[in-house]
């Protein structure tokens, strides 16, 4: 099982897509967790991400132009439940095969406040 981390830098940037399909072809990963995507999700994105599999997602929406994470998977592959969401983290719970264990996707804002309240 691959999981993947991607600090996307934007979502809305032209290359972002190609680039996404390339990772996704060549990497094959049954998780992945897009960060910073300064973005919220639409129905084109989400298309987008089921195209490859991924049939089961989670957001935390960005603030304004910033943040924003984007949890994917596929079920048919991993049983990920999402345990507990905050504005800069999502906790998850994964069982693939006989693996049990627990994960955080987090992305930190660059302010200082931010940081003392993750």
């Amino acid at each position: 099982m691959k999981i993947v981390t991607w600090n996307s830098r934007g979502v809305r940037h032209a290359p972002f897509r190609r680039e996404c399909k390339e990772l996704l072809k060549m990497q094959k990963p049954a998780i992945i967790c897009l960060m910073e995507t300064k973005a919220d999700a639409n129905s084109s994105d989400l298309h987008f991400m089921s195209r490859f599999g991924y049939d089961k997602q989670h957001r935390v929406h960005s603030l304004g132009r910033a943040g924003g994470l984007w949890l994917f998977w596929k079920s048919t592959l991993v049983d990920l439940e999402v345990l507990l969401t905050t504005k800069q983290a999502i906790h998850c719970s994964i069982q693939h095969q006989r693996l049990s264990f627990l994960i955080t996707f987090a992305y930190m804002q660059p302010h200082s406040v931010m940081k003392d309240e993750f």
